[in-house]
């Protein structure tokens, strides 16, 4: 409540402050300012908050007033004014997830964090000048509304105030947004749904025209057609004696396949004895070159690129399909995001292909990919970014469904009341424009 207001207090010079304050709390987020009239007619203000209860108070130089020139301040803002926590202690929420890597000691504590986002938080460490305490949920889950009213996982931690900030990639939901408050959104990818590969390969015969589209092939044929309309004008033009027997149906037909014969880089016995001709000869050939050279850089390229049979390409024919169970996160936030989805196919593969199955689903991503690989019909949700070398791991080969996906936003949480929220999203938003992340 004290930090919704900005407060002066006028104070006299005889008092110490640290006296005056000695059994208050003064958050981090509030502004503060004690005016202290001195002899001269002058009054200076400081400005006074604790980092923590536990923390001395912090006496900082604001300005001063005096009758005649008013009032000289500092200009920088309060969170630049206030970037260094001294050490700080802060309690830090971790799950072992997607884009949160945990390590521990030989006795299983958790002792740091990595991969996006413990790389992230590290940064605002160095920055801020803090150090965090590690704590996991029981369940290492993201956490959920839960039917009593309580919440479990990270959410769970933050809500009660046993951390003070959840160090992972939780995703945006209505009921989370009004139980804690999301600092700035950080992972924004798409989640695809995975399936294990068929050794099913599609044969596309197509693939011999797919080089070239529609436009280019007619340009090829315009161009052969052209050339033996030339070749034919200068046949009757010059009264070559080779064709001067021919009609001149037949003539242009004889013509026509010999620019065939061009495109397809066969030789030319006939040479019609003339400069023309010659010239008319060397442009196809050349223009024939570029095209065949093309086509067979492009051809190898469809050729050589392996594209395997998928059962469906989109949640529409996910469902008209039936047969996979679609194994999401448990206690995650996908649950309530097909569950409480406005797109009725969204609600509908939850009904029919996450709900029955909810008490068995996958509490980790690794459980996932297990799951994924040694199942039969089973499909899994992964962030687009997720580690390579993670789905690597697997005995099995992955494949992505192109058509089917989600996209929820992430991003690190705190209790509605921190008094480090503002500082967090401060120091993140900094660190953003700055081309760090």
């Amino acid at each position: 409540m004290l930090s919704r207001a900005k407060w002066l207090l006028l104070l006299d010079n005889s008092n110490q402050l640290e006296d005056f304050f000695a059994n208050v709390n003064i958050p981090f987020d509030c502004e503060f300012l004690v005016a202290q009239p001195q002899g001269d007619g002058s009054a200076v203000l400081t400005e006074v908050y604790r980092i923590s209860p536990t923390m001395p108070l912090r006496a900082e130089y604001f300005g001063n007033w005096t009758s005649r020139d008013g009032l000289a301040c500092t200009t920088a803002a309060l969170y630049d004014r206030r970037r260094n926590l001294k050490g700080l202690h802060l309690k830090a929420g971790i799950i072992h997830a997607g884009f949160t890597k945990i390590t521990r000691n030989s006795n299983g504590t958790a002792v740091d964090v990595g991969a996006l986002f413990g790389d992230l938080w590290h940064v605002v460490e160095e920055h801020l000048q803090f150090k965090s305490e590690y704590h996991e949920p029981p369940d290492n889950a993201f956490g959920i509304l839960l039917d009593n009213g309580s919440w479990n996982g990270l959410m769970g931690l933050t809500i009660s105030g046993e951390v003070e900030v959840g160090v992972a990639g939780v995703m945006y939901t209505i009921p989370r947004m009004n139980a804690v408050a999301f600092l700035n959104p950080i992972a924004k990818e798409r989640n695809y749904v995975y399936i294990k590969r068929s050794g099913a390969r599609n044969i596309l015969w197509t693939s011999f025209f797919k080089p070239f589209n529609v436009d280019i092939w007619i340009v090829v044929i315009v161009c052969a057609v052209t050339v033996s309309a030339c070749s034919l004008m200068l046949d009757i033009t010059n009264c070559s004696e080779i064709f001067a027997y021919r009609k001149n149906v037949v003539r242009y037909v004889d013509n026509l396949f010999h620019s065939a014969s061009i495109f397809c880089l066969q030789g030319n016995m006939e040479l019609r004895p003339y400069i023309s001709a010659y010239i008319i000869h060397l442009t196809t050939y050349v223009t024939a070159a570029i095209v065949v050279i093309s086509y067979s850089a492009s051809l190898l390229s469809y050729i050589m690129t392996k594209t395997y049979r998928l059962p469906f390409t989109d949640f529409q024919e996910f469902l008209n399909d039936g047969s996979y169970k679609l194994g999401v996160m448990a206690n995650s936030a996908y649950i309530p995001f097909f569950k409480n989805s406005t797109d009725l196919v969204m609600r509908q593969v939850y009904q029919r292909h996450i709900a029955p199955y909810e008490s068995t689903l996958p509490q980790r991503f690794s459980d996932a990919m297990e799951m994924l690989c040694k199942g039969h019909n089973f499909a899994s949700l992964f962030p687009e970014a997720f580690p390579i070398s993670m789905l690597k791991r697997q005995n099995c080969t992955m494949e992505k469904v192109p058509n089917a996906f989600v996209r929820p936003i992430g991003s690190m949480i705190t209790p509605k009341n921190s008094p480090y929220r503002e500082i967090l999203k401060h120091t993140i938003s900094s660190l953003y424009w700055g081309g760090v992340f």
